[in-house]
């Protein structure tokens, strides 16, 4: 009888650090959900501050669209794409050899231009 309640003490001392470690992990666990939760609503008011402005803008946008084209905005830095193959070669300064060799060439030719 005392050997079985020895045993049982040192089980209930085993159990009560468990429930000790296992209450501290929750209540860790608990600490980290509440500053996830803060990390999130923080990120969200950043970013419905940031839709917001965005909404704005294009809200201008329209505005000065209806209102006279599209003056207010400033897209002079856009470059236009180039069109054709670079130089054209004037054919009419061409001898009739120099015509053959290129209608030769062109007919022969891949149709991407890297391959020409």
């Amino acid at each position: 009888l005392v050997e079985q309640n020895s045993q049982l003490k040192k089980e209930a001392a085993l159990a009560d650090r468990k429930l000790v470690a296992r209450n501290e992990r929750i209540q860790n666990l608990e600490t980290l959900l509440q500053e996830a939760k803060q990390r999130l609503l923080s990120q969200n008011e950043k970013f419905e501050a940031q839709l917001h402005t965005v909404r704005e803008r294009l809200e201008q946008a329209r505005s000065a669209k209806s209102q006279g084209g599209m003056a207010g905005l400033n897209f002079s830095k856009i470059a236009k794409p180039l069109r054709g193959r670079g130089a054209v070669e004037d054919i009419k300064t061409l001898d009739v050899d120099e015509k053959v060799a290129m209608a030769a060439r062109d007919k022969r030719s891949s149709w991407i231009p890297s391959f020409r």
